[in-house]
């Protein structure tokens, strides 16, 4: 009986009472640029317990902003933190606070817009992995040039192609036909970016992570000076170091710009004199060098 119970949609989840939070974390430069992501998270169809912010009572990177938080719909909760962890305080914050607990936390960028089958679709892949990190979109050694020495997980993860994503390119015709009979700009549709399933070596935070709480031993929150920008590789090979995998789903869709990325983004920052392709690079044969990973 509890075999068939635990394959009705849904009911897996239901029946080991697991809580869900959405985690984020945000910067001054944005704080009025978050209503269009949060009503994202908040309008999804298979809705979160929580939506959490955290918010750090000093800036690294903004040491003139005198503290106060944003205005935030109703339903999100704003978290203050004594330690800004940088760009993971995403999810640093909240995995210390529930570990132990039987909880999935799914942390992200607070600059997306979330399609609203993406946490359903989340939810999904992670009841059916709840052993593995779950990724929407994630990265290769070899997009940054490296060729891995160590090939734990497979198989690997499929990148999609456009042209052959016709559900992806039928909605872009809507969209574009919306626009042009309406005279308005309409948000992109948001598309899977993989065909078929798989492991990857890189988390992408923008894209939505789904980890519990346990995935984060006391190492985690001991961030080294190279790698304070760069939380996609710093918690990748922590999850790594401790045989966690990371899945990207195929049915999962990637969320969309909403329009703040460009607004004080550590892609386009210089930080310790080094890009955010440098500090990456650089922080994954640190990680390589200190853990014997990849």
């Amino acid at each position: 009986m509890l075999k068939f119970l635990t394959n009705i949609k849904g009911y897996k989840r239901l029946y080991m009472n697991q809580k869900v939070i959405l985690s984020l974390s945000t910067i001054p430069p944005r704080f009025g640029m978050l209503g269009k992501s949060l009503n994202s998270l908040i309008n999804q169809k298979r809705r979160a317990d929580e939506i959490h912010i955290y918010i750090p009572k000093t800036y690294r990177r903004f040491p003139e902003h005198s503290f106060c938080v944003p205005d935030v719909p109703e339903g999100v909760y704003i978290k203050i933190i004594d330690h800004d962890y940088g760009p993971a305080t995403k999810a640093l914050p909240c995995a210390k606070a529930y570990r132990g607990t039987n909880t999935r936390i799914i942390y992200g960028d607070d600059d997306r817009f979330a399609d609203t089958s993406w946490l359903d679709n989340m939810l999904k892949c992670t009841d059916e992995r709840p052993e593995d990190v779950i990724v929407s979109s994630g990265m290769t050694l070899e997009n940054y040039g490296l060729t891995i020495k160590n090939q734990l997980f497979v198989p690997r993860a499929k990148r999609a192609k456009v042209k052959y994503d016709f559900d992806y390119l039928l909605r872009r015709f809507g969209q574009s036909f919306l626009e042009i009979i309406t005279n308005k700009s309409r948000t992109k549709p948001a598309r899977c970016n993989y065909s078929s399933s798989g492991y990857v070596d890189i988390a992408l935070g923008v894209g939505g992570v789904s980890v519990s709480p346990d995935f984060f031993d006391d190492i985690c929150f001991e961030i080294p000076e190279i790698l304070w920008p760069e939380d996609d590789v710093w918690l990748s090979g922590n999850y790594l170091r401790q045989g966690i995998g990371i899945w990207a789903g195929n049915k999962i869709r990637f969320p969309v710009d909403s329009g703040a990325s460009n607004t004080s983004a550590l892609a386009h920052s210089i930080i310790n004199g080094k890009g955010r392709n440098k500090t990456a690079f650089d922080g994954i044969l640190y990680m390589q060098e200190s853990y014997d990973i990849w």
